[in-house]
């Protein structure tokens, strides 16, 4: 049986190298590690082998990798390979772009290689321990598996951190669920690493995804969210 693939697409070679490196000995046996130095090369890679992840630059030339992220995403034989945004600094701009464009998750290149080499290994654990079944509370239907929800006849493509929190609210349905507890049960060991206003970025898409959902989650000012969905 062929391996799956990675797919590292970044066109400067310090920084792609320090990727690889990363990623190489840890992950080589079970994936075959794959790379493109720029984003025209990566679409075409990722199209022809179907990656399970992707780490790319957001910041590439010609085609950015916001951009490449886009087309993926909409792309119907594409829309399920995770995407890893690296970047030399996180930065609030940085962050809300890659949400707009459904990357599954950021990484600073400032942190150390362990740390880098542990958040891609949890990020493909948690892609490849989703489950097939469907979870179902009041309304609203989780689909695992394909990072979908359905509430009131509307029916939505999540990236794998919203429809974690979306998870972790339904879980706790009519209750308050503080930032702290949203950020140890969506982000876990990677927590402080995130900043709790990046919470707030993702409600925000998953009411605009979900509009009759909007009603339903509520804000407790200064303590977290809560889903209350009608009997």
């Amino acid at each position: 049986m062929a391996k799956r693939s990675i797919l590292v697409i970044e066109h400067q070679v310090d920084i792609r190298r320090r990727v690889l490196s990363a990623i190489q000995s840890p992950l080589a046996e079970e994936y075959e590690i794959l790379e493109a130095t720029s984003s025209l090369d990566g679409l075409e890679l990722a199209r022809r082998t179907l990656p399970v992840l992707i780490i790319l630059n957001p910041h590439l030339p010609v085609l950015s990798g916001s951009d490449l992220c886009r087309l993926l995403k909409k792309d119907k034989k594409t829309e399920k390979i995770l995407i890893i945004f690296i970047t030399k600094n996180s930065l609030p701009s940085d962050i809300t772009q890659g949400l707009q464009v459904e990357a599954d998750d950021f990484i600073s290149l400032t942190c150390e290689s362990d740390e880098f080499t542990a958040r891609i290994q949890a990020k493909l654990r948690s892609a490849q321990g989703s489950s097939d079944a469907s979870i179902q509370i009041g309304g609203l239907v989780l689909h695992p598996q394909h990072r979908e929800a359905a509430y009131s006849g509307k029916k939505a493509k999540l990236t794998s951190t919203e429809y974690k929190i979306l998870n972790c609210l339904a879980v706790h349905e009519g209750r308050v669920v503080t930032r702290e507890q949203i950020l140890n049960e969506v982000w876990k060991n990677d927590f402080a690493q995130v900043s709790s206003r990046t919470i707030d970025v993702h409600i925000r898409a998953l009411r605009k995804k979900l509009p009759a959902l909007s009603k339903s989650l509520t804000s407790t000012y200064g303590v977290g969210y809560s889903l209350n969905l009608p009997s």
